[in-house]
């Protein structure tokens, strides 16, 4: 009789992985380039900004922005990956070019919808041009990326369970 496995599985566990690696990257990513065009617009008004002042908000807005931004753009990546996931196996489509075009897409719909339940208000400040917007989806698109390079990578096709691990 088989020992049932304690541990997620190692597809599963890869997957999770990917998942999270690249959902840190997008929103990274993602909160740097807001912080940029948040800063760029008070140039744009007039406002000197030197390197340490725009260093300074950058690491503001990765401590105060990242961790809630990147709650959201993993939301949005575990349902655009799994999608992707079901594309790319009935498709002659390259994996990359998939998950790359899921990350930017998740990340639209995302901005989007956040706009949408916040009564028209963009949150996300750098993101409330096009061109702000348009980065924001590379920033996702980077994300996809890393997911597929990430998966990409193969795992051995016996792993060690729980237990086992905890007895070596």
């Amino acid at each position: 009789m088989r020992k049932p496995q304690t541990s997620l599985g190692p597809k599963r566990g890869h997957w999770l992985l990917c998942w999270l690696l690249a959902s840190m990257t997008a929103g990274l990513l993602a909160t740097i380039a807001s912080a940029q065009f948040v800063i760029g617009a008070l140039g744009d008004v007039g406002a000197t900004v030197g390197f340490a002042d725009r260093a300074v908000m950058t690491g503001q807005d990765l401590i105060g922005l990242a961790p809630l931004y990147t709650i959201f753009i993993a939301l949005g990546f575990a349902v655009a990956f799994t999608a992707g996931g079901g594309v790319a196996r009935k498709s002659a489509q390259s994996r990359n070019l998939i998950f790359i075009l899921a990350g930017a897409c998740s990340m639209a719909v995302m901005l989007l919808a956040m706009e949408r339940v916040f009564f028209g208000v963009p949150l996300i400040a750098g993101a409330r041009g096009g061109f702000g917007f348009a980065v924001q989806m590379l920033c996702g698109a980077a994300g996809g990326y890393v997911f597929a390079r990430m998966r990409a990578v193969k795992l051995p096709r016996e792993t060690l369970s729980h237990d086992e691990i905890l007895t070596v």
